[in-house]
C-alpha cells in the first residue's frame, strides 16, 4: 500500500495545478494533510476527480490501473467535462496501427458522449470512424486527418451525428466513393464543410485523385455556409449546385482546377459571398475580378494570391469593394504584374499581403497607410519599397488615436539598415517592423 500511496502522491505533484483553486474550500489544510499522512486516500472522491480532470487523456487512463476506487472514478466521472478533444499519437509511445485504433477507442469511450468538437490527426484509420459514430452523438464539430479511409469502414458513419454542423476531412488523397455519399446524413444540420487532400507531392492533374463531386451530393444542404475544397479538381455539375447555395458566406477553392471556364463564373451567382479564397488557380483573371467587383459587393475579404494572370487592371476594380478589408494578393518573387497603379486606389483596409510583387513602391503603401488608419498587418516584402517608408510609417502610427499597433514584413533590412533604423524617427510605440526569416514561415 505504501508503494501505491507514494505513486498517487507523485501524480498529484506532478499534475496538479497549484494556481487554480477557484472551486476548493481550503486549499491549504488538504496540501498540508497530503504532506503530514502520506496517504492519498484521505481525499474524498470529489477532490480525486477534479486532480484526475488535469491529467491528459493518456495518464487518465493510466491511472485506472492503480486501484478499483480510481478505476472507477477515472472512468465514469474524470471524462465528463470533456467537451473538446484532440486525439494525436502520444509522442513518448511508438504505436502500432492495432495499438493506435485502441489507444484512440478507449478515449472515445469514455469522453465521447460529452463532446462537442472533436479533432483526430494523423492517428489510426478509417476503421476508428464506426466508433465516432457510436460514442460521440452530441458532436458539433468533427475533423479527421487518418492515416487511410477503407470504403468499408465509411458506411453509415454519420449517421447516428445528427447534430453535427462542422465537418473538416484532410488527408483524403485515396477516396472512397461511399464517403461523399454518406455525407448526406448531416444535410439538416451541416453548415461548414471542408476537404483537404493533403498529399502535398502529388501532382494535381493526376485524375486519379479527383473527387467525384457529383451534383447530387450537396443538393439538400440547404444550411451550408462555409465551404472549403483544397487541391481538387472539381467539375461544372458540382458548381452548378454550389452557385445555387446562397447561404454560402465563405468560399475557398484553393490550389483547384475547374473542368472548364464556366466553372469559375458561378461563384459570381453568390451575391452574399463575403469571404473568397481562390488562391493558385489559374482561371482567376483581370475579367473575373471585374464581374466579381459588380456582382458580389458584400465581399470583405479576398485571396489571389499567386494566381499568375491577373494584373493591375484587374485588382484597380476590387477597390471599389467598399466592405473590403482583407486582401492577399502575394506573387512569386520578381512578379511585375501588380503595382502602384491598382494599390495606391484601395482604403480601410486592415490586412494586406502585396509580397512578391516588385512594380509597388513606397508610394503606393503610403498612401495606403494614410487612407487606412486601422490597418494592422502589412506584407511588403521581396517589393520594391525602401526603409524610408519605415519613417513614414512611425510617423503615421504615432498619431493613431484607436491603439491598434501596425505589423510590418520587410525583407530588405541589413545589419546596416538595423541600425538606421534604431533612429528616433524610424520609432513608434504602434509600430512593429519583423523581417521575413530565411524559410518565409513568418505570418502574422
Amino acid at each position: 500500500m505504501g508503494n501505491t500511496n507514494s505513486s498517487c502522491l507523485s501524480f498529484i505533484k506532478k499534475y496538479k495545478r497549484m494556481d487554480d483553486y477557484n472551486d476548493i474550500n481550503d486549499t491549504t489544510q488538504v496540501w498540508v494533510e497530503l504532506h503530514t499522512k502520506k496517504n492519498i486516500y484521505w481525499l474524498d472522491d470529489k477532490w480525486l476527480v477534479k486532480i484526475f480532470k488535469y491529467l491528459d487523456q493518456h495518464d487518465r487512463i493510466v491511472v485506472e490501473s492503480v486501484c478499483k476506487r480510481w478505476r472507477e472514478l477515472s472512468k465514469n466521472q474524470a471524462w465528463e467535462h470533456e467537451k473538446v478533444a484532440v486525439i494525436m499519437k502520444p509522442p513518448s509511445l511508438n504505436m502500432s496501427r492495432i495499438q493506435e485504433l485502441l489507444y484512440t477507442r478507449n478515449i472515445l469511450l469514455r469522453c465521447g458522449p460529452h463532446l462537442k468538437k472533436l479533432s483526430i490527426t494523423s492517428i489510426c484509420d478509417s476503421r476508428i470512424l464506426k466508433i465516432v459514430n457510436e460514442n460521440c452523438l452530441n458532436l458539433d464539430e468533427l475533423s479527421l486527418g487518418l492515416m487511410a479511409y477503407n470504403a468499408n469502414d465509411c458506411r453509415g458513419v454519420f449517421s447516428n451525428m445528427k447534430k453535427l454542423r462542422v465537418l473538416e476531412i484532410r488527408n483524403l488523397y485515396e477516396i472512397p466513393d461511399n464517403l461523399f455519399e454518406e455525407i448526406q446524413d448531416i444535410s439538416e444540420t451541416a453548415a461548414t464543410i471542408a476537404f483537404h487532400r493533403g498529399d502535398k507531392e502529388a501532382d494535381i492533374t493526376d485524375y486519379n485523385l479527383i473527387i467525384n463531386f457529383s451534383s447530387p451530393i450537396f443538393e439538400k444542404f440547404n444550411l451550408l455556409c462555409s465551404l472549403t475544397i483544397e487541391d481538387y479538381i472539381v467539375n461544372l455539375n458540382f458548381m452548378k449546385v454550389i452557385s445555387k447555395k446562397h447561404n454560402i458566406k465563405i468560399l475557398k477553392l484553393i490550389n483547384c482546377k475547374f473542368e472548364n471556364r464556366y466553372c469559375i463564373e458561378l461563384i459570381l451567382q453568390l451575391k452574399n459571398l463575403k469571404y473568397l479564397n481562390l488562391m493558385k488557380v489559374s482561371d482567376v483573371d483581370d475579367d473575373f475580378l471585374k464581374s466579381l467587383s459588380n456582382q458580389c459587393q458584400n465581399l470583405v475579404s479576398l485571396c489571389f494570391s499567386y494566381c499568375s494572370n491577373i494584373t493591375d487592371q484587374g485588382i484597380v476594380k476590387l477597390s471599389k469593394l467598399n466592405n473590403l478589408y482583407y486582401l492577399d494578393i502575394k506573387m512569386q518573387r520578381g512578379s511585375m504584374l501588380i503595382g502602384d497603379n491598382s494599390i495606391q486606389k484601395f482604403i480601410n483596409l486592415k490586412y494586406l499581403d502585396c509580397s512578391g510583387n516588385c512594380a509597388i513602391t513606397n508610394y503606393s503603401i503610403e498612401k495606403i497607410l494614410l487612407n487606412s488608419p486601422d490597418i494592422e498587418n502589412l506584407n511588403v516584402s521581396y517589393t520594391s519599397i525602401t526603409f524610408e517608408l519605415i519613417s513614414s510609417a512611425a510617423n503615421l502610427t504615432r498619431k493613431r488615436l484607436n491603439n491598434i499597433k501596425l505589423y510590418i514584413l520587410v525583407s530588405f533590412i541589413s545589419q546596416s539598415v538595423e541600425d538606421i533604423l534604431k533612429e528616433p524617427k524610424y520609432k513608434s510605440p504602434f509600430l512593429v517592423v519583423t523581417k521575413l526569416n530565411h524559410n518565409n514561415q513568418i505570418n502574422f
